[in-house]
């Protein structure tokens, strides 16, 4: 009996997985603009929040957020996170001020195709 519970649970583990891997559909993202794309000045530990990335895509079906990535062209000076979205066309992000420097920060489609403008982040030592 042990075994066969088992043996389905493994089963279900490798079903629920399978899905997992699954790549989204090429050239269903169309289009990806940062609603402002200003440069950013922030000082070491600061972070602009509430950034919105705007989505444009064929097929709501065939859209996750997961499918775009946020991308710092110098993690180490300022580090961008994807933050959550209230509909599928509008994506929140921070941009995170961490050491001094001057950096890009853009988003792109997961499979590349499609990519924002670039933001030039500033960041600046933290006041004393």
């Amino acid at each position: 009996m042990k075994r066969m519970i088992a043996f389905i649970l493994a089963a279900a583990l490798v079903f629920a997985l399978a899905g997992c891997g699954k790549k989204p559909p090429k050239g269903n993202i169309t289009a990806l603009s940062f609603e402002d794309a200003s440069d950013v000045t922030l000082r070491v530990g600061e972070a602009a929040i509430n950034q919105k990335l705007i989505v444009e895509f064929k097929y709501r079906s065939d859209f996750k957020p997961e499918y775009v990535s946020f991308v710092s062209a110098d993690p180490d000076i300022a580090g961008v996170t994807y933050l959550g979205n209230l509909i599928a066309s509008e994506l929140y992000f921070r941009i995170d001020g961490l050491a001094p420097g001057e950096t890009e920060v853009w988003a792109e489609a997961e499979d590349g195709a499609v990519l924002t403008e670039r933001i030039r982040v500033v960041v600046l030592a933290p006041e004393e």
